[in-house]
């Protein structure tokens, strides 16, 4: 299926829903767009941020999802509504951009009495945010606080990051100047390892 003119910009992220009907895609154009591969309608256009949408995670079934975006943002989505239920940015520097972003689950559940009527899935739910500056914070979805900063030690933006799948305690991540770094959630102050891949070659995608 073709969806002509989808946007006015380039996209930067694709993700399918877990029913595989259903596609979210975002875009420098500021938006984030629901389209049905069924008939190819766009039910809902989610606009909030200010400045290019970078990446996005889709949360359980879909009824929540996250957009990152250059403006410094990490929003959290409704669907049936389109709603924003919170946006999260970095404590220290709220308009440091967001290139990339990962959803981790490493947190435990919590008890679910107090949180929105609009969330679905979020308690034991974390995202980690890599920012222009090259600092990663995490964020706790449920508690909407941020647990954690870690440091910027290579002077160059994060375009990328991937928990390890076996224990997200163990974060991969890659940056605009081509190093690849490892780093442990538990000891922030400092990456584990790092390699300089290609000097001057950002990495994209892990």
């Amino acid at each position: 299926r073709e969806f002509a003119d989808a946007h006015a910009s380039e996209i930067t992220s694709l993700k399918f829903f877990p029913s595989g009907e259903v596609l979210l895609s975002s875009s420098s154009d500021t938006c984030v767009k629901l389209w049905s591969l069924i008939d190819g309608s766009c039910p809902r256009t989610f606009k909030g941020h200010s400045r290019a949408v970078t990446d996005s995670c889709m949360i359980d079934r879909g009824r929540n999802f996250l957009s990152s975006s250059a403006d410094g943002t990490v929003r959290l989505w409704e669907c049936g509504t389109g709603q924003t239920i919170h946006s999260f940015s970095r404590k220290e520097n709220a308009n440091d951009g967001v290139n990339t972003m990962d959803l981790l689950s490493n947190n435990g559940a919590k008890e679910p009495s107090c949180k929105s009527q609009l969330e679905f899935g979020t308690d034991g739910k974390q995202v980690l945010a890599g920012h222009t500056s090259g600092v990663l914070t995490l964020h706790d979805i449920f508690s909407k606080e941020q647990q954690l900063q870690l440091p910027s030690r290579f002077k160059s933006g994060c375009n990328t990051l991937k928990a390890d799948t076996n224990d997200e305690n163990y974060i991969y991540a890659g940056y605009q100047n081509g190093t690849l770094a490892q780093w442990d959630l538990r000891q922030p102050k400092g990456e584990l390892d790092s390699v300089l891949i290609n000097e001057g070659t950002p990495l994209n995608t892990i």
